[in-house]
């Protein structure tokens, strides 16, 4: 990310809308940063992000299958409410064991298809 300004306009317009926002941070282990100090990015990058969108206000994700699947749970779902869990599955058995789970252990569940 180059310009981190930018970026945090674009944030401060998706959550004045409510609209969620998914981070895949790159660059997170020492060779990583190497590698992009290499083309020019600047070192420290992860704090100002940081500080531009605060941890609460983001969903961190690690990886492109997180990304892909974070995404799609919110088009389904919105963003839950805070203390929420959501379960993404592709067999229903396990999606019906994790109800399961969720509502004989109190949680409120509701069914999202």
């Amino acid at each position: 990310m180059r310009d981190t300004r930018l970026f945090r306009a674009a944030a401060e317009r998706a959550l004045a809308k409510a609209k969620p926002i998914v981070v895949l941070k790159v660059g997170r282990s020492d060779i990583a940063t190497q590698a992009a100090q290499s083309h020019g990015l600047a070192r420290g990058r992860r704090q100002r992000v940081r500080r531009r969108v605060p941890p609460a206000q983001a969903l961190r994700v690690r990886s492109i299958e997180e990304l892909v699947f974070t995404a799609a749970l919110l088009e389904k779902t919105g963003v839950l409410a805070e203390g929420g869990v959501a379960v993404l599955s592709s067999s229903g058995g396990m999606g019906e064991l994790a109800a399961d789970y969720a509502q004989l252990e109190t949680a409120p569940a509701r069914l999202v298809e």
